[in-house]
């Protein structure tokens, strides 16, 4: 397991893929993969990867296409109006890994959201914390949060984030492979709804600014698929 002050330096060598993870994978939008980019390299389709195509991001909206870097591989979103959202959507009733590279030149904004109630799911709300947010209608209150912060340092143009939830609630967080030892919590009684990416739904969508270049979702959590995951974001 990887421990706070282990970081991973060297460059992804191994044959891992998410797609190794068989059915605990949900979704995974691969950098430089199966993205369709129209004039200007607008991007209509980023494809999931695990072939689910309910989850496949779109946007048919031209003014609302991100536009895709064919140097760095990366999908740009304005801060403005740019989003992607699928037809179908991930429920994530308890357990779940997620992993995101990434570069946000702009804070408090969305990475990921369910974009149906306006619940924002990942939301960088600092220069050194990502709020995870958690809705069930039938709770009270109908949701919840954790913030992760960083050990130290900011957020910069080569972040690559894990976080996980396990069967009761415990929060890990992990930045550039290193384990920032986050005792938050989000209650296993709120699901995590995911439907798009790049804004939430309502009259403050918090649109990102920055670069996505890869995001991974899976509905388990464990110290083997941690460790691959935070070495296969290190070598993109």
């Amino acid at each position: 397991m990887l421990g706070l002050g282990n970081s991973l330096t060297s460059g992804y060598t191994g044959g891992w893929s998410p797609i190794d993870e068989g059915s605990s994978l949900v979704a995974w939008y691969e950098k430089k993969a199966r993205i369709t980019a129209a004039v200007s390299n607008k991007v209509t389709l980023w494809a999931n990867q695990e072939g689910t195509t309910d989850y496949d991001m779109v946007q048919d909206t031209e003014t609302n296409q991100p536009t895709f870097n064919t140097t760095t591989g990366a999908v740009v979103f304005d801060g403005v109006d740019n989003f992607l959202e699928m037809t179908g959507q991930i429920t994530l009733p308890t357990t779940f890994t997620i992993g995101i590279k990434f570069n946000v030149e702009t804070i408090n904004t969305i990475l990921l959201a369910d974009d149906n109630t306006g619940n924002e799911m990942i939301k960088v709300i600092d220069t050194d914390t990502i709020r995870v947010k958690a809705s069930e209608a039938s709770e009270s209150p109908s949701n919840v949060t954790a913030n992760l912060n960083l050990g130290e340092g900011t957020f910069d143009a080569d972040s690559y984030v894990v976080i996980t939830r396990d069967g009761s609630g415990n929060m890990g967080f992990w930045h550039k492979g290193v384990d920032q030892s986050t005792s938050a919590t989000l209650s296993v009684d709120y699901g995590v709804d995911i439907d798009s990416m790049g804004r939430r739904q309502g009259s403050s969508p918090n649109y990102f600014d920055g670069d996505i270049f890869d995001v991974a979702i899976f509905n388990t959590t464990n110290n083997t698929l941690t460790e691959e995951l935070n070495l296969y974001l290190s070598g993109l």
